[in-house]
């Protein structure tokens, strides 16, 4: 999935505040669930693995772009990624 740009920093001005770490442990949950790898899951949103790796480990949140393919890769919304709920 290719996002245009506008798309991306229309999602990026409407993200609430979020702590790093519960973003990154929702999506290891995920990732986990699907059973994909950390790796495979960085090739798949075209980041390196240690990038991979920060993201799950609260050190940084993905970008709008790859909050859009989480969706998509792993089944899940951006509201619950980042907030936890679905709502």
């Amino acid at each position: 999935m290719i996002l245009m740009d506008e798309q991306a920093a229309e999602l990026e001005k409407n993200l609430p505040p979020v702590k790093f770490f519960v973003a990154g442990e929702k999506i290891h949950a995920a990732r986990k669930a699907q059973g994909i790898t950390q790796f495979k899951l960085a090739e798949m949103l075209g980041i390196d693995y240690t990038e991979m790796s920060h993201i799950e480990h609260g050190r940084k949140l993905p970008t709008a772009d790859n909050l859009l393919n989480l969706e998509e890769i792993l089944g899940v919304t951006r509201r619950w990624i980042i907030l936890g709920d679905d709502n």
